[in-house]
C-alpha cells in the first residue's frame, strides 16, 4: 500500500480513480476554488455610486450575495459596465456604521450580478471584513468548492 505525507494535496482524479480524465478535469474545475481569499454567501443591502465622469453619480442599490476580504458579488437592477470604478457602501450585519470603499472596480458583469474588487484596504477595514467572513465561513454553501485534501 502506497503511503503519502500527511499534508499532501491530492488531485481529484487520484482521490476518485473511477473518474476518467475528462470527467476529473471538469470535477476539479467545479470543486476547486482558485481564489486566494475565502468567499462566503451573505445577504445584506449595498449601495454604490459610479465614479465615472460620464455617469450622473446617482446612488444605486443592490444586494450583497457573497463577500471576501478582496471583493464581493452584488445583485442589482442597475449594473454598471465592467471596468467601472465605484464607491461601494456596505451595510454589513455587524451593527457598525456602513463601510465606504472608494475606488472599487467592477471586474465582471453577468446579467444583473456583478463582481467587485476592492482597492487595498486599511488594516481596520480588512479586520472588519475578515471578522464578517469568519462568522459566515462555517455555514458557507461554497465549502464543497474548497481544495480537496486527503489525510492518510
Amino acid at each position: 500500500m502506497e503511503t503519502r505525507p500527511l499534508d499532501v494535496t491530492v488531485p481529484l482524479r487520484d482521490a476518485n480513480p473511477s473518474l476518467d480524465c475528462c470527467d476529473a478535469e471538469e470535477a476539479e474545475e467545479d470543486y476547486l476554488d482558485r481564489r486566494s481569499a475565502e468567499r462566503v454567501p451573505i445577504d445584506c443591502p449595498v449601495y454604490f455610486i459610479s465614479e465615472e465622469r460620464f455617469d450622473d453619480g446617482s446612488k444605486r442599490e443592490g444586494k450583497l450575495l457573497d463577500l471576501s476580504k478582496t471583493g464581493c458579488r452584488i445583485f442589482t437592477l442597475q449594473p454598471l459596465p465592467e471596468g467601472s470604478q465605484i464607491t461601494l457602501i456596505l451595510s454589513l450585519p455587524d451593527k457598525m456604521p456602513p463601510m465606504r470603499l472608494i475606488g472599487t472596480t467592477v471586474c465582471h458583469v453577468h446579467g444583473r450580478e456583478f463582481g467587485a474588487k476592492f482597492q487595498p484596504l486599511t488594516s481596520r477595514e480588512r479586520r472588519r471584513l475578515q471578522a464578517i467572513v469568519f462568522q459566515h465561513v462555517t455555514w458557507s454553501a461554497y465549502s464543497l468548492r474548497r481544495p480537496a485534501f486527503q489525510i492518510l
